[in-house]
């Protein structure tokens, strides 16, 4: 099987980001269908696709008291009543409390919790489907990826399909093989953000770390996505595609892409 001569970079991000629209907004429905949008008990977090809108308020006491059993020992300075919305239709309402404190490097440190609260202010115990909708976005993926479409919908809308190294169907191990090698440099990317960050503020270092970090990243999104080019007998694909034995190609034409 002839190697790919493009990877279809955007491609194959415009249809991850599309199927997931679609995915959340039918979860959003269903979500919507079952608890009309409201409720203390079950909420979603802004799952999808979310608007936010946030206005000064006054805590209760009980929502303070929550508060501050999340992070003890603050002395909060600003508070606001935010009501997160998925695609419009869901109501997640949250108490945000907040201090801001100036370092002397110039960076400000901020502290903030969020208390999950009830229409009379007071705070409550929602369980969160977020998780759930995106367990399910996945394991419709799965599904398609591994079946004799070789592809999403959106794949299929982008002329892409996925299949083995040797051009035949991927399986359900070979697809879930891939997606855990892929989330490898999005880790990777996560941790090392919020560990400069975390360094900066915990010990008031230069913001200036920030750089190799990002450099870092720009290294490591390189190496992941044409690995070829530090290796030139390493195959034209991503090292997940690599690893996993899989390929992009485009079946409109019979080749690999």
């Amino acid at each position: 099987m002839a190697e790919p001569q493009k990877l279809w970079f955007w491609r194959r991000s415009i249809a991850v980001a599309i199927d997931f629209v679609a995915a959340s907004l039918i979860f959003v429905l269903a979500f919507t269908l079952v608890t009309s949008g409201t409720s203390d008990t079950l909420r979603l977090s802004g799952f999808g696709v979310s608007t936010r809108a946030c206005e000064p308020t006054k805590v209760s006491p009980e929502a303070l008291a929550a508060g501050n059993r999340m992070m003890p020992n603050v002395a909060w300075t600003n508070a606001a009543q935010c009501n997160i919305r998925s695609f419009g239709v869901t109501d997640n309402r949250v108490i945000i409390l907040a201090r801001h404190d100036k370092q002397p490097n110039g960076i400000v440190l901020t502290r903030s919790v969020s208390v999950p609260v009830g229409t009379n202010g007071n705070p409550v115990s929602p369980f969160y489907l977020d998780w759930v909708g995106l367990a399910l976005f996945l394991i419709a993926s799965f599904i398609f990826l591994s079946s004799r479409l070789q592809a999403t919908p959106s794949m299929k809308l982008m002329k892409l399909q996925l299949a083995t190294a040797s051009g035949e169907k991927a399986g359900l191990k070979a697809v879930i093989l891939r997606f855990l090698f892929a989330s490898i440099p999005v880790v990777l990317t996560m941790a090392a953000s919020f560990g400069a960050f975390w360094l900066i503020g915990a010990f008031n270092l230069s913001p200036w770390l920030l750089v190799p970090t990002i450099f870092a990243a720009f290294i490591i999104a390189l190496a992941w996505w044409r690995p070829f080019e530090l290796r030139r007998s390493l195959p034209r694909a991503p090292l997940h595609d690599i690893w996993a034995g899989t390929r992009i190609t485009r079946p409109s034409v019979n080749r690999p892409a």
